[in-house]
């Protein structure tokens, strides 16, 4: 008989770049669900998304529900552009994270 041991780490921190939109979604959603796999938090750095609508918005949502049966964190961080805040506002998504600055998280 052979076993592995999996180890995990603490925090693992995402930083998609460019627009997060319809195209991107699945993208971004398979990237923050194999981070967490390995890590106890995810963090979703958002600082270099120059525009985001509520597909890619949703993608990082859908990911996040299903991280949180797992008992993986999803945070959002960074110097939001203004798309990305009108998203997070206009969806209300925003109270769903912990917002964090950038180097905080």
């Amino acid at each position: 008989m052979s076993a592995a041991t999996v180890t995990r780490i603490r925090v693992l921190r995402l930083r998609p770049e460019g627009r997060l939109d319809a195209l991107t979604a699945p993208t971004i959603r398979g990237h923050v669900l194999d981070a967490g796999i390995h890590a106890e938090r995810v963090i979703v750095d958002l600082s270099a998304v120059t525009e985001m609508d509520a597909a890619g918005l949703s993608s990082i949502v859908g990911a996040r529900r299903r991280l949180r049966a797992l008992g993986v964190e999803v945070t959002i961080c960074g110097a939001l552009a203004p798309s990305v805040r009108h998203t997070l506002a206009v969806t209300r998504f925003a109270q769903l994270f912990d917002l964090a600055a950038p180097e905080l998280a």
